[in-house]
């Protein structure tokens, strides 16, 4: 599935066709250059969820959310430079919490992954639009 958005609020739109694949996999694997809409995709899905307020986890590499079912998680590993640093966050325990886990660069834990994880890519069509495209890891 893809989806052409000339604006960020768009996210809103799509999200309830997104939700039975998100609700399904629960981990979402965030995938595209920078400022192409990955933790402005994470607010969005915080407010359609009624979650706390997202901001990007590049410090802290993950933030805890609360929402009215559970919690979710927030990854960045932008900042990360081996798999042993995943082991050592508890990256696999995360994973395994049957929680939403939201992904941003998601290229380094590629070995802890699911085959129920999906990927959604973000790309950048102009300064000020984006095609979002859904793909599964099966």
């Amino acid at each position: 599935m893809e989806w052409d958005l000339d604006h960020e609020s768009e996210i809103t739109n799509i999200l309830p066709a997104l939700m039975p694949y998100i609700n399904s996999a629960k981990i979402v694997l965030l995938q595209g250059e920078m400022g192409s809409g990955k933790t402005t995709f994470v607010r969005y899905f915080n407010d359609f969820i009624q979650a706390e307020t997202a901001t990007s986890p590049t410090f802290s590499i993950v933030n805890e959310y609360s929402y009215p079912q559970g919690r979710f998680y927030h990854f960045d590993l932008y900042r990360l430079n081996s798999a042993e640093e995943l082991d050592e966050i508890g990256f696999e325990e995360y994973l395994d919490s049957n929680n939403f886990c939201l992904i941003e660069w998601p290229e380094l834990g590629k070995d802890f992954y699911p085959e129920s994880a999906i990927l959604l890519e973000f790309i950048k069509t102009t300064a000020t639009t984006r095609k979002l495209v859904l793909n599964t890891l099966q």
